[in-house]
């Protein structure tokens, strides 16, 4: 169906962009437990049906739906729901990669950032000289040691939020 669309899309001249994949890498736990979600075919649907997730309505439906059938949310599956909300944050901005490296979050944008430039000018001004921008596309802000993992995925939120 997608090659379909960018058919289309190229038959009317208009351009289309490869969708971005952004791969998420924090020092969290982030997975459905065999505990949790017994079977390896229950759990693998799950993580697909996660991964086609685009908002964050479908996460929740998503979580809802987990909720009603295996109970409450184990800690390292409320990380997974995370990861995908910070993953289709990160698709919408155009960030290919999110990681936390020497107590920084550090945003890689990919070549077609939709990150947009003078918000990004204003972060850096009223950041005090906390949030830096390096070569190779990459954003660092600063993350206190020693937090707990929902602070760390607000934190990385909340860069990508003051972005778009």
């Amino acid at each position: 169906m997608e090659m379909l669309e960018e058919t289309i899309e190229a038959m009317r001249g208009l351009a289309h962009e490869a969708e971005i994949d952004p791969e998420i890498r924090l020092p969290v736990p982030a997975r459905l437990p065999e505990k949790y979600v017994p079977t390896v075919n229950e759990r693998l649907v799950l993580y697909k049906r996660l991964a086609s997730c685009r908002g964050d309505a479908e996460v929740d439906r998503l979580r809802d739906e987990m909720l009603d059938r295996y109970g409450p949310l184990p800690t390292d599956a409320h990380h997974l729901l995370e990861v995908i909300r910070l993953k289709i944050q990160a698709r919408a901005l155009g960030v290919a990669i999110v990681d936390v490296a020497n107590g920084e979050i550090v945003l890689t944008a990919a070549e077609q950032s939709r990150v947009d430039p003078q918000r990004l000018l204003r972060l850096l001004t009223q950041a005090g000289g906390g949030i830096r921008v390096t070569p190779g596309h990459k954003i660092l802000a600063p993350m206190p040691k020693g937090r707990e993992p929902q602070d760390l995925f607000d934190a990385a939120r909340r860069v990508m939020t003051s972005l778009a």
